[in-house]
């Protein structure tokens, strides 16, 4: 079936997302981009009048998802549920823009670096990071957090190779049940008392009870 020219738009900047993420976007040129779609420059440049407009176009996608994912979890605790439901919106918006996905994810790792990846998005890249982390969260929760997209990434990535076709509707809940199992839940904010109690907080306890609590035995 012939693609609508919003599908091939939409194939174009996912192509050159994917493209910024492996060799930047300094060192991506529009021939590369155009030869990965199947394009001449010619033909791409009629779509997309320059990189930088392709480049707008990716930095639209991912500014989108990050206020969609933020605003669809924003009434939710940070528990496991939310934990589930960010892994849910982050994985459909992977297996749909996988080019997207993967340079959000280079932004991650350099927002903090010498030279970062600037999104223009009301919310940083991390800020994925952070509601799959938690708040205040430890070291390796949040490297926990960054591998758990990872791993959603590679294989929105894998999708697209013929010989992993084949799983069609269960890699979305595959993705899911391993990016949830490398994060884990949330810590619970406090530990429930013992269940024996305090030694002053009566209840059942040793049969024998306190000295006093019952009558001696008869000789």
């Amino acid at each position: 079936m012939r693609q609508s020219n919003a599908e091939i738009d939409a194939q174009i900047i996912d192509t050159a997302a994917g493209l910024f993420a492996v060799h930047s976007y300094q060192r991506t040129s529009v021939q590369q981009i155009a030869d990965a779609v199947g394009y001449s420059k010619t033909g791409l440049l009629h779509r997309f009048p320059s990189k930088q407009a392709m480049l707008d176009a990716v930095h639209q996608i991912i500014a989108t998802a990050i206020a969609r994912v933020s605003a669809d979890v924003a009434a939710l605790p940070a528990d496991a549920d939310r934990t589930r439901r960010v892994l849910e919106l982050v994985t459909d918006t992977a297996l749909a823009h996988p080019g997207a996905v993967r340079y959000l994810l280079q932004a991650v790792h350099r927002e903090h670096s010498a030279a970062p990846m600037v999104i223009p998005a009301k919310e940083p890249a991390s800020s994925i990071v952070d509601l799959l982390a938690g708040p205040d969260p430890s070291a390796e929760r949040e490297m926990r957090a960054v591998l758990g997209l990872e791993l959603i990434c590679s294989g929105a990535v894998l999708s697209f190779i013929p010989e992993h076709r084949g799983m069609g509707p269960a890699l979305r809940p595959l993705l899911i049940e391993l990016a949830h199992g490398v994060i884990g839940d949330p810590p619970d904010s406090g530990d429930p008392p013992d269940s024996g109690g305090s030694p002053d907080s009566g209840g059942s306890g040793d049969s024998g009870g306190s000295a006093d609590s019952g009558t001696s035995p008869t000789h």
